[in-house]
């Protein structure tokens, strides 16, 4: 592990031991790529579970759990409801902004 990655953990580590600076509860809900593309689309627009499933290519289920986590650590919020084909389909909303540029940023970082 480089001094980098040393000190970022270290950090990381702090902030959720102690309780200051990130919430560990909204700091762990980033830790799924399906959540990052969530709050990137959150951002501009308001989205639903389905749609991200259809456009992700992934079960609803699946995506609806990721929606369920990021919804529990307050990074979106329900703004909507609609019926549709004999359902409900909830709308959400990324409550900040800056999702897609992190996003960027981490596959830089990490990405293959």
């Amino acid at each position: 592990m480089s001094l980098h990655d040393r000190r970022a953990a270290d950090y990381i580590h702090a902030v959720v031991a102690d309780g200051g600076g990130i919430p560990g509860k909204r700091l762990s809900a980033l830790a799924h790529p399906i959540r990052l593309h969530i709050l990137s689309v959150a951002e501009s627009e308001d989205i639903s579970a389905s749609e991200v499933a259809v456009a992700l290519s992934e079960p609803l289920g699946v995506v609806a759990y990721h929606f369920r986590v990021l919804h529990t650590a307050g990074l979106i919020e329900l703004v909507g409801t609609e019926r549709r084909r004999g359902s409900i389909q909830s709308f959400y909303r990324a409550t900040t902004t800056g999702w897609a540029e992190l996003a960027e940023t981490v596959e830089q970082m990490i990405g293959e």
